[in-house]
């Protein structure tokens, strides 16, 4: 059971003109097509983007002879896939690294305060 965060994100007047040039473009490939239409379906309203049409988002915003406006709608389709949140465990794991290493900071301060002190004082006694 995984729980999954609410996107209210919807695309945009600019995101969607992209897409729609995108989609009278006969060069355009069906990865970019597809991100396209999944972008254009989700303007003005608050649908989401699907498992395929997600991946042909991602095939679309790798390759490098993408256009940017089928970059921008690939972007935008992404943008409105549901994510799932994070599991309790992988939580736990990073407040553990988290404490780790705020430990290892506060050793490393201590130290370098005791050293302050310590220099202080000895500069003090061979003054007297």
């Amino acid at each position: 059971m995984t729980a999954t965060k609410k996107r209210t994100s919807q695309t945009g007047t600019r995101a969607a003109t992209a897409a729609g040039r995108v989609l009278r473009n006969p060069e355009a490939s069906e990865a970019t097509r597809s991100a396209a239409a999944s972008a254009l379906s989700q303007t003005g309203r608050k649908a989401k983007t699907g498992k395929k049409a997600a991946s042909a988002a991602g095939r679309a915003l790798s390759r490098a002879s993408t256009l940017p406006r089928g970059k921008k709608a690939a972007g935008s389709a992404l943008a409105q896939t549901p994510r799932k949140a994070a599991k309790k465990g992988v939580k736990k794991t990073a407040k553990k690294a988290a404490r780790k290493v705020a430990k290892r900071v506060a050793k490393k301060v201590a130290k370098k305060a005791v050293k302050k002190v310590a220099t202080k004082a000895t500069t003090q006694t061979l003054k007297k």
